[in-house]
């Protein structure tokens, strides 16, 4: 593997793309085939914001060296989510629905103020970056696409930085085995050569006392071999259209985690109902529902002599 520096124009493969593929192959096609472009969900317009945040708070610091105050950091913040917002819309899951577009949009918006200034106290202080938001396009001579990659924060230990917005902590498991966490340091020895001193995941946990959790974990050169393995797997599916949708027992499958499940054709039909709260008619498999939600019962075939 090496940096590619003539090739921007051969077509490549993301992290995040090849992660939609990996969980479900369906969704994979209808997003990046099909063109099917959803809106962000509340907990990942909350990421974006406060990923912004951190991105404009380490590069008035590297490039100006000047310690932005943190209510203009979370100025920032809260505002790249208002942006996000208007340009993207939002995707509500049917528990969020039920509660009202105003208030998870409020208790977001909040949650990007806290989670910012929590990264600002407790995160920020102590690093000193080297490289931001460095895009790395890893070149696969005997694959159609390359893997074009970010690392998010390289500091001067070169150490690489990642931060996560949730609600609940994460165990040492999560970060040593999560694959999306190989390919930052994959990228880092793409670019020097060498790997990195570690990867350090800077999980900011939005609670009643929200607190910081950071978890370092490494990558090995036998985990760069198993991440390419994949990404080869993942590309050659992708290039003779073999889309597998994921396990109908998966727990993407569902409609809190997948904006498509309404209308995805694999989707088990008693379960589709069952989230619409509506039910099948087992013997003619037709749906009967409340005439309120705008559904009509299909017509029996004709049938003939």
């Amino acid at each position: 593997m090496e940096k590619d520096k003539s090739r921007d124009d051969k077509p490549h493969i993301s992290p995040s793309q090849i992660d939609t593929y990996l969980n479900c192959g369906e969704a994979y096609r209808r997003r990046y085939v099909e063109g099917e472009r959803l809106p962000p969900s509340a907990a990942m317009l909350r990421g974006s914001g406060v990923h912004l945040g951190a991105e404009y708070y380490f590069m008035r610091k590297l490039e100006m060296n000047v310690d932005s105050p943190i209510d203009e950091v979370v100025e920032r913040a809260v505002g790249a989510f208002d942006t996000k917002l208007r340009a993207d819309g939002l995707l509500l899951n049917p528990d969020e629905e039920e509660r009202g577009k105003s208030i998870v949009v409020d208790e977001a918006r909040d949650s990007v103020a806290r989670l910012t200034e929590l990264f600002m106290r407790g995160v920020a202080p102590g690093i000193k970056p080297r490289l931001i938001e460095h895009r790395v396009r890893i070149r696969l001579p005997k694959a159609p696409r390359d893997l074009l990659t970010i690392m998010d924060l390289v500091d001067e230990d070169e150490y690489i930085h990642d931060y996560k917005t949730t609600t609940k902590k994460k165990t040492q498991n999560d970060v040593d085995r999560d694959f999306q966490f190989g390919f930052m340091p994959l990228c880092f020895k793409a670019k020097f050569g060498r790997a990195p001193k570690g990867l350090k995941v800077q999980v900011l946990i939005d609670k009643k006392q929200p607190e910081v959790q950071v978890l370092e974990t490494q990558r090995s050169t036998r985990d760069f071999e198993a991440i390419l393995n994949r990404v080869n797997i993942v590309v050659n599916g992708i290039e003779k259209g073999h889309f597998m949708p994921a396990p109908a027992n998966s727990w993407k499958c569902s409609p809190n985690f997948c904006g498509y499940f309404k209308t995805c054709k694999y989707v088990n039909g008693s379960y589709r109902a069952k989230s619409r709260g509506t039910k099948l008619d087992k013997v003619s498999d037709t749906w009967t529902q409340t005439e309120s939600l705008g559904y009509k019962k299909k017509e029996a075939a004709p049938t003939t002599k």
